[in-house]
């Protein structure tokens, strides 16, 4: 069982790696001190345990923000239903902080968990 939680562990990390280096297509500037929103999502699903058996997991993450600048997922598009599940459930409703931000403009960003 040892095993399994390292792996679950090293599978987090390795997603947090890869969702800190994408871009959520949002202009790179200065914006007072604001996170990019990849930045913020990835803080959002550190500390997720999420299996990964043969090979890796990817999801594209459609969303865009309320005028409360809350997440609204639009589509989450993975071939693992347990990925799209979590991503789902930690980001839905979850408070944004945009400076730049644009009621009803959509965001895509790229997930991929590796083995």
């Amino acid at each position: 069982m040892n095993i399994m939680k390292t792996l679950k562990i090293v599978t987090v990390a390795s997603m947090l790696l890869f969702v800190g280096n994408l871009s959520a297509r949002e202009p790179k500037k200065d914006n007072g001190g604001t996170k990019p929103l990849s930045k913020q999502i990835a803080y959002m699903l550190k500390g997720s345990a999420i299996p990964v058996k043969d090979k890796d997991l990817k999801a594209k993450i459609v969303f865009t923000l309320n005028q409360d600048q809350e997440i609204v997922v639009l589509a989450i598009h993975s071939e693992s239903p347990e990925l799209a599940t979590l991503i789902k459930r930690k980001l839905t409703d979850k408070k944004m902080v945009v400076s730049n931000w644009v009621d009803g403009k959509k965001y895509m960003v790229p997930v991929r968990v590796t083995t």
